[in-house]
């Protein structure tokens, strides 16, 4: 499993609640036109629900990542392999990549 730094996870929350915030303002704006535009407005209430979602996990890891920092140490954390960041991501992310495209 791919553990995620504090800033990692602060940078992704603040991204998608600001996703949200506008999400929200635009919802407004497309309610207000006549006739207002279902599928549109179905698909912005279907990314808020994917993003309100999305931001309840972030919070939760925030809330365990800080509790794991606190009892191991941040220090023992990223020397002991445990900590793989974006970069550990990157590079599995490419692996699996290459296993599933065609020879």
């Amino acid at each position: 499993m791919i553990a995620y730094s504090k800033a990692e996870l602060e940078a992704a929350h603040k991204a998608i609640s600001s996703s949200i915030r506008k999400i929200e303002k635009a919802q407004e704006t497309l309610a207000k036109k006549e006739p207002p535009p279902k599928a549109q407005l179905t698909l912005a209430a279907r990314n808020l629900d994917a993003l309100r979602l999305s931001l309840s996990l972030i919070t939760r890891e925030m809330d365990h990542a800080e509790e794991y920092e606190s009892r191991v140490g941040v220090n023992q954390v990223v020397q002991s392999g445990s900590y793989q960041g974006i970069q550990g991501f990157s590079a599995m992310s490419k692996q699996a990549c290459k296993k599933t495209q065609p020879q």
